[in-house]
């Protein structure tokens, strides 16, 4: 699932908002969602770009200092995650009280998304060929893919403890 639609269901879950346009329409459940829920898919489109265009420099210097490129990038996306849906929450819910001709409510969005989401980010992006060497890829990359479905359904588990309603 992508940042946007999770911040769609943030701007839909704003009280002001939910009183107005009451619940949202149903939509067809897909068996796959709870594995993708967290998956941002913004970031993770753009993380691959970026360690594809990366390959040529495998590190930079900085000051004297070697920084290997897939490790800049991969933690520069890491803070671009919860930074995108923050924003992309705050951007849907204004839109959303203005569609809806409610007032504007303070924006404080649930933490628990934009914590899931780089979590999630940050298992996939491991998976991914170029961010770790070859042989710590051939050594860890089935225990990672692994990992990355385990962690994914786990994240939306926490769904459920935390109360967190889907938008549909």
């Amino acid at each position: 699932m992508s940042l946007s639609s999770l911040a769609t269901r943030q701007a839909i879950r704003t009280p002001n908002v939910a009183a107005l346009v009451g619940s949202p329409p149903a939509v067809q459940k897909d068996v796959f969602e709870p594995l993708t829920r967290y998956l941002p898919t913004e970031t993770i489109t753009l993380f691959l770009a970026a360690i594809a265009a990366g390959v040529q420099t495998p590190s930079i210097d900085v000051d004297g200092i070697e920084l290997h490129t897939s490790l800049v990038l991969y933690a520069g996306f890491a803070l671009l995650t919860p930074t995108l849906y923050l924003s992309l929450a705050y951007v849907k819910q204004r839109e959303a009280e203005r569609q809806a001709g409610a007032s504007k409510a303070p924006f404080r969005p649930h933490p628990w998304p934009p914590i899931a989401a780089t979590i999630a980010f940050l298992i996939w992006a491991l998976s991914l060929k170029g961010v770790m060497s070859d042989s710590g890829l051939a050594k860890w990359g089935g225990l990672l893919a692994v990992a990355a479905i385990v962690v994914s359904s786990l994240l939306s588990l926490v769904d459920r403890v935390l109360n967190l309603k889907p938008a549909a």
